[in-house]
């Protein structure tokens, strides 16, 4: 009888593991001109005469947040168990997005190295795209008036690689972030209203939420 449970038990587990669905690549891009506040150009050939930047990061706990309601969200969807599917190269170190991009850490590697890696029912392949989606500039104050948007396709497939469900979702609805630039000389400084990293994951949040409900 014990023997009986046993054999029950593991056929259970594996059919519960079957059911899993992993998001295997979340990425999330943004314009330079939404996350970046201060910035210095130059036309100057001159080396000692070089452009910056300073742009914004997610917090630790904001991109947990991103891991944990991406989950939360695509279990909702699916049915099913999900999270995060890490995959690590031959040195043992994780296929993951750079620490310089906006959403570092998240599972960044294709559709047919995830399905051999690990057995799952449901793949999950997020990307997205914060962008302005348009400007207007008055010359006399030098300001400039951007409209940021959120763009993000989904796309879920079987453990065959087929299309199980895919959706688009377009948000535009974010207020107007604003710009002034000064120009001496060669030199054009640039300060700028810019999106904070809470606003950037309720961004996502929203837009992953609508790609997976509003069909």
């Amino acid at each position: 009888m014990k023997t009986v449970v046993t054999i029950l038990m593991v056929w259970l587990a594996g059919i519960t593991m079957a059911q899993e669905a992993g998001v295997f690549y979340l990425y999330v891009r943004a314009d330079e001109t939404l996350i970046e506040e201060h910035k210095v150009e130059t036309t100057s050939d001159r080396p000692v005469l070089t452009g910056y930047s300073i742009g914004i990061s997610i917090p630790d706990e904001l991109l947990e947040t991103v891991k944990q309601v991406t989950a939360e969200l695509v279990s909702e969807k699916l049915g099913v168990q999900s999270g995060m599917l890490y995959v690590s190269n031959k040195k043992g170190k994780e296929k993951v997005t750079a620490g310089t991009e906006l959403f570092p850490g998240m599972p960044f590697v294709n559709k047919g190295t995830a399905i051999k890696t690990e057995e799952k029912k449901y793949y999950v392949h997020i990307y997205a795209d914060i962008r302005a989606q348009g400007s207007v500039s008055t010359n006399l104050s030098k300001t400039k008036k951007r409209k940021p948007m959120i763009e993000l396709r989904l796309t879920v497939c079987d453990a065959s690689g087929e299309t199980y469900f895919k959706n688009k979702a377009v948000l535009r609805d974010f207020g107007v972030l604003q710009s002034s630039s000064r120009i001496k000389g060669k030199v054009k400084v640039i300060n700028a209203e810019v999106l904070t990293p809470e606003s950037i994951v309720g961004m996502y949040i929203a837009a992953l939420e609508a790609s997976l409900f509003n069909e």
